[in-house]
């Protein structure tokens, strides 16, 4: 039997931080660190997030990870500038 496995997270505002902001810089970066060691034991076939910024932060999270998810798809941003976003095998 074939099976797939969706993982679906809130990544609570994920911004590329401001250009020259190192402290945000370095919080950004712990924070892909983190995401991305989950992510990459679960193995998800497909991961939906929530809350993630405008171009770039995606990107960085897909760059981030070891686990191969080379399709990505995000909605159109609301009034923030927050989306939704998808990565898939």
């Amino acid at each position: 039997m074939t099976t797939l496995k969706v993982m679906c997270w809130n990544v609570e505002n994920l911004f590329l931080p401001p250009p020259g902001d190192a402290p945000a810089a370095e919080r950004f970066q712990r924070k892909l660190t983190n995401l991305a060691a989950v992510i990459d034991q679960q193995q998800p076939d497909v991961l939906a997030l929530q809350e993630i910024g405008p171009d770039g932060a995606l990107q960085a999270l897909q760059a981030a990870l070891s686990t191969s998810l080379p399709h990505a798809s995000s909605g159109i941003a609301d009034g923030r500038g927050i989306r939704v976003a998808f990565l898939s095998r």
